[in-house]
């Protein structure tokens, strides 16, 4: 007797129906399955399409038992269509939550303190139960406050985005941000594509004497415990006066900023060996063509 398939059971099934009662849970299936919850990217759950047939099932059985290769295909299909979908939905989610960091990042001063403030209360009503620090995890922490989502998977989430933040250029909004996801080939890709760049670090004694060596804007005689680096926090008077309203001498606040400082001095140098080259080429193209004219 030949096997029955997933969608088409043969006439011999039909007419021995009363005959045989199969032990599997029968399953409508096809393509277009989706998410009933958003709790895990790996734990959820699919809801059938209502517009599926009453004798379609994904576990093939007969009276001569279990189509396993069939079975294993239709499960298998069913993966592949929640995977497909799932992501698609978590790339959505994800690059909403870019946006609203963007707009924040980028704001003028004033509203970018505002905006960080909102954030910090919305994620105050969750009792901090997430133990996020920092504005952008505690946007993933409200958008993700999912009992199954522990915090390893929401800092992976943070990270992305991070990592889409600091490419350049950097992607305006969502939809810019999916294209810059897709195109580096997923979450693991984007990560994976970070932590090389991680490979050749510097150390931070080498950060600080790169960072004491720039060149200097003003010096003051201003108390201090010769730390390493003595932080001032200024208020701006005008365009070129400030006025200095704390002192900190705390090692981690110091090197924490004088990392963010030598991070911003490399990135003008390479602006500026790329100008420089792209300048050498014109002259050199210009030369070409005013050889070219002379002969």
């Amino acid at each position: 007797m030949p096997t029955a398939t997933a969608t088409h059971p043969s006439e011999e099934q039909r007419e021995q129906g009363s005959m045989q009662s199969p032990v599997s849970t029968r399953i409508a299936y096809n393509n277009h399955y989706t998410e009933q919850s958003m709790n895990h990217p790996a734990v959820n759950f699919l809801i059938p399409s209502p517009a599926q047939g009453a004798n379609e099932q994904v576990i093939v059985q007969s009276k001569e038992g279990v189509n396993i290769e069939q079975s294993l295909r239709n499960v298998r299909d069913m993966a592949s269509t929640w995977y497909k979908n799932s992501t698609r939905q978590l790339y959505a989610v994800l690059g909403q939550c870019y946006e609203l960091y963007y707009l924040i990042e980028t704001a003028d001063s004033s509203k970018r303190d505002k905006y960080r403030d909102a954030v910090k209360s919305a994620y105050t009503a969750l009792d901090g139960a997430q133990g996020a620090r920092s504005l952008l995890g505690r946007i993933i922490s409200v958008v993700f406050n999912f009992a199954d989502l522990d915090r390893r998977q929401r800092s992976r989430y943070g990270s992305v985005i991070k990592a889409a933040f600091n490419t350049e250029p950097k992607p305006l909004n969502a939809e810019a941000f999916v294209g810059w996801l897709e195109r580096t080939g997923g979450i693991v890709a984007a990560l994976d594509k970070r932590d090389s760049k991680k490979g050749d670090k510097v150390e931070q004694s080498e950060i600080n004497e790169v960072v004491r060596a720039m060149p200097a804007k003003a010096q003051l005689s201003i108390p201090n415990k010769g730390n390493k680096f003595v932080v001032l926090l200024a208020q701006p008077v005008d365009n070129n006066t400030v006025k200095v309203l704390y002192q900190f001498e705390d090692d981690a606040i110091g090197d924490s900023l004088a990392t963010k400082a030598y991070n911003a001095q490399q990135k003008l140098a390479k602006e500026a060996e790329k100008a420089d080259t792209a300048a050498s080429e014109a002259d050199k193209l210009a030369a070409e063509n005013n050889t070219e004219e002379e002969a």
